[in-house]
């Protein structure tokens, strides 16, 4: 009986040893220096304080990055499920590990953990950015 693979020819230009097998919707990045742990090194760490064993992202912090910063970047990369007009109150904010709630202020950011805390639905990071 034939095997299933029999039937499959290869021809030189679909077998390169080199370029990763393509499939229908894949990306192929030719970028031999790409970081595999892209995580490794960060010093700050973003939580959702209602799944707080998985990691939405971090930064490696340097000079010059405020918690007013972090909130911006967060604005970026953090959707949230809430009606578009949010009571002051009802916004997201961040607490440390320790529970303080961290101010949207110039003080310096500080190396350590940080948890979302909202009342509304954390989407994953870039939910929904897709063209």
């Amino acid at each position: 009986m034939p095997d299933s693979h029999d039937s499959q020819t290869s021809t030189s230009s679909d077998s390169h040893e080199s370029s990763p097998p393509k499939t229908p919707n894949s990306v192929v990045l030719q970028t031999p220096t790409m970081a595999i742990d892209r995580s490794r090194g960060r010093n700050v760490h973003i939580y959702d304080a209602e799944n707080p064993t998985v990691v939405l992202g971090g930064l490696i912090l340097s000079n010059g990055i405020t918690n007013r910063n972090l909130y911006s970047m967060l604005d970026i990369f953090i959707g949230y499920e809430a009606p578009k007009e949010m009571p002051l109150e009802e916004q997201p904010f961040l607490r440390d590990k320790e529970g303080t709630r961290i101010e949207k202020n110039d003080d310096p950011l500080q190396p350590g953990e940080y948890y979302i805390v909202t009342t509304c639905r954390v989407l994953p990071p870039f939910h929904g950015l897709s063209n």
